[in-house]
């Protein structure tokens, strides 16, 4: 009788752990790209979010507004390749092991710029989106923005057999996800608001939405420069919420 995989292990059937990848989201269906010949030993995920601050007269902490959110990082480090080690293919058993690269150039290829995903109106190619997946788990969809990789063990005629490669992703949006930023995406205007000396535009939003947080829709819909700083007598204009 098998025995049940250790616990957050994913069973193959034969009690070997699942092995992670990395896929190709763009292609249609997705596409494994390459899968790991060892898993990594750990992963990291950050994420930020940026905040701007202004001194408050009189008061002991700065007035903070929040002003977006960072993309997701995914980070391995220290993840081996070792073509030295495999099982040699049979009737091949004398031949020396394949590179090493036959597996990284993969993921270095995630890189670089794909021209079959050429923007339509620009006719710029872009590199693919990728997800890191190990098992059930599925990471955010990415690009690929370092890979570094340090070879470490050669063969006689040089050709490179191990390596350790460190790689980062960071998350993009959703085709079809960005923010509205062109006013006439917005529900016609009804409102003009003339700011009063030293009014702020947390407090604008707050004054016609209930919501101070809301302050990006009134600036961006008026492009404003800098936000933080509201001229005494700029007028603003309002736009409805959908």
């Amino acid at each position: 009788m098998a025995k049940t995989p250790p616990r957050g292990i994913q069973s193959t059937g034969d009690n070997r752990p699942v092995k992670a990848s990395l896929w190709n989201e763009d292609s249609k269906p997705p596409a494994e790209v390459v899968k790991f010949l060892f898993n990594p030993n750990s992963f990291s995920i950050s994420k930020t979010a940026s905040w701007d601050t202004k001194q408050s007269q009189g008061e002991n902490v700065p007035l903070s507004m929040f002003s977006g959110g960072g993309a997701e990082t995914l980070t391995i480090d220290e993840l081996l390749f070792d073509t030295y080690t495999l099982e040699p293919v049979r009737g091949r058993e004398n031949q020396p092991p394949p590179s090493v690269r036959t597996y990284t150039d993969k993921i270095v290829k995630l890189t670089m710029v794909d021209p079959n995903l050429a923007d339509p109106k620009s006719q710029r190619g872009r590199p693919p989106r990728v997800t890191f997946r190990w098992g059930s788990w599925t990471s955010f969809k990415a690009v690929v923005t370092s890979v570094n990789q340090r070879f470490t063990l050669f063969t006689s005629a040089g050709t490179p057999v191990r390596a350790v490669l460190s790689i980062t992703l960071q998350e993009v949006a959703e085709l079809g996800a960005f923010p509205r930023t062109n006013p006439s995406s917005f529900a016609q205007t009804q409102k003009v608001y003339r700011v009063s000396p030293g009014e702020m535009i947390d407090s604008v939003a707050f004054k016609f939405y209930g919501d101070a947080a809301k302050w990006r829709l009134i600036a961006d819909y008026n492009h404003l420069d800098d936000p933080m700083h509201l001229p005494a007598g700029l007028q603003l204009s309002i736009p409805e919420l959908n």
